[in-house]
């Protein structure tokens, strides 16, 4: 991988992709191919997946697009979208572990969105309404009860959403948890341990939601498949304790745990890279000197081999 294309893009989750399938896209950008939905509702305008209601053409209730490529448990979705008019009732969202239901209805989880930005971030459920609020982190235990605590980085998750312009949802799911990103910040992190209620895999939709005239767009839809060596790997479980520690500003620390995996001989390059551009971000002099050294290079792995005999010695004063 191009060091350069690598740590290009500061922010949201770094473990994102380590020791995964292949990402793989689920719109071509020309059709519906792979997709299934109620006629007349859905079709492709400028590249992007389309659905609209007008005076003429009321939506009296939700319908969705569903992708018929199965239903999966672990993994990571990224999609762009785009919602108009700019009014709070133009409203959308993205389904992750649903069940299907007549009608081109589906029940579950869902990603929410709305044009002016009110409702995007949030986790909604069908039978549990709004679940976790954009900013926080919320676990639900067995018995269905919720706690929940702010994110921190509270200014950064509010800027996030672009009023009127294209955004992009990245969207993790790993377990229990569920993860949403909008425009690479972390904007909400939910754990679902709910014996009743809580569901590991199913569908993938897209929504159109009735209501006044509006329009919902999507495009550049990729899914990358989750391996249970990924779920169950002790250097991802360090990835993600290190970028919780940014979160909570703890920047030293953050940096001396990236640098220990950076140090491990074990580490795939995958997380030896996430780990690179973690130990960047908390903006150590030791790690800005590494990724210099390391971008003139252009090859991390060749660099990472032949510097890690120093790299528990490395300082830049």
């Amino acid at each position: 991988m191009k060091l350069r294309a690598f740590l290009g893009a500061a922010g949201g989750l770094l473990i994102a992709g380590v020791a995964t399938a292949e990402q793989q896209s689920l719109f071509n950008g020309k059709d519906l191919t792979g997709w299934e939905g109620e006629p007349g509702w859905w079709h492709v305008e400028d590249g992007a997946i389309t659905a609209e209601s007008t005076p003429d053409k009321v939506c009296h209730r939700a319908t969705y697009l569903i992708w018929q490529g199965g239903e999966p448990s672990d993994f990571e979705l990224t999609l762009d979208f785009k919602l108009s008019p700019n009014i709070k009732k133009s409203n959308s969202g993205v389904q992750i572990r649903s069940e299907r239901r007549p009608n081109w209805d589906v029940f579950g989880y869902q990603a929410d969105m709305t044009a002016t930005g009110h409702l995007s971030g949030f986790v909604y459920h069908h039978a549990r309404g709004l679940i976790a609020a954009r900013g926080e982190r919320v676990h639900i235990d067995a018995e269905g009860t919720r706690t929940a605590e702010p994110l921190p980085q509270v200014d950064a998750i509010h800027a996030a959403f672009k009023v009127g312009e294209w955004n992009r949802y990245r969207i993790l799911c790993d377990g229990p948890m569920i993860r949403l990103f909008l425009n690479d910040v972390t904007v909400c992190e939910f754990t679902d341990e709910d014996s009743k209620q809580a569901r590991g895999e199913g569908i993938l939709a897209l929504q159109m939601h009735p209501g006044p005239p509006m329009k919902v767009q999507f495009k550049n839809i990729r899914l990358r498949l989750l391996s249970n060596e990924t779920v169950n790997d002790p250097s991802l479980e360090a990835l993600i304790e290190a970028e919780r520690l940014m979160e909570e500003g703890k920047l030293q620390e953050a940096e001396d745990l990236y640098w220990t995996l950076l140090n491990s001989e074990t580490s795939e390059q995958s997380v030896g890279e996430a780990a690179l551009r973690g130990a960047v971000l908390t903006g150590g002099a030791r790690s800005r000197a590494l990724w210099l050294e390391t971008l003139q290079a252009d090859d991390f792995e060749a660099t990472r081999v032949a510097v890690r005999p120093a790299f528990a010695i490395k300082r830049v004063q």
